[in-house]
């Protein structure tokens, strides 16, 4: 991002939210310095989907899925009141609701807390 220009990334998103289970299965491959590598260079604006290959996987794996897909929780429909935070950065779509009380969410990749969007 030479240009200070902040691109959405379409697979950030997916990226982000598996990226805790991503860390665990790298621990366990013992491949981590791939993983750290990867989210460097994401950090530095790579495209996921340009970075997706080194780890072993698909390049279109996220295509299709949205953050919110999976946010859903069964019994609260609208009637909800909790927040919504999203990316920090502005670089995916990712939507994480936080119930009242509970913690700020944080972006896994920048490690910071997310971005309040409404509520």
């Amino acid at each position: 991002m030479e240009d200070g220009t902040v691109h959405l990334d379409n697979n950030l998103a997916g990226f982000c939210e598996a990226l805790p289970k991503l860390s665990q299965f790298a621990r366990q491959q013992q491949v981590s310095p791939v993983l750290d590598d990867v989210l460097r260079k994401i950090r530095e604006g790579a495209l996921v989907v340009d970075q997706l290959p080194r780890l072993g996987i698909p390049r279109d794996v996220f295509e299709g899925q949205r953050s919110t897909d999976h946010m859903i929780v069964p019994g609260l429909g609208s009637r909800s009141a909790a927040e919504s935070y999203s990316c920090p950065n502005g670089r995916c779509d990712r939507q994480v609701r936080r119930t009242p009380g509970g913690p700020v969410p944080e972006c896994w990749l920048l490690d910071r807390p997310l971005r309040r969007t409404r509520g």
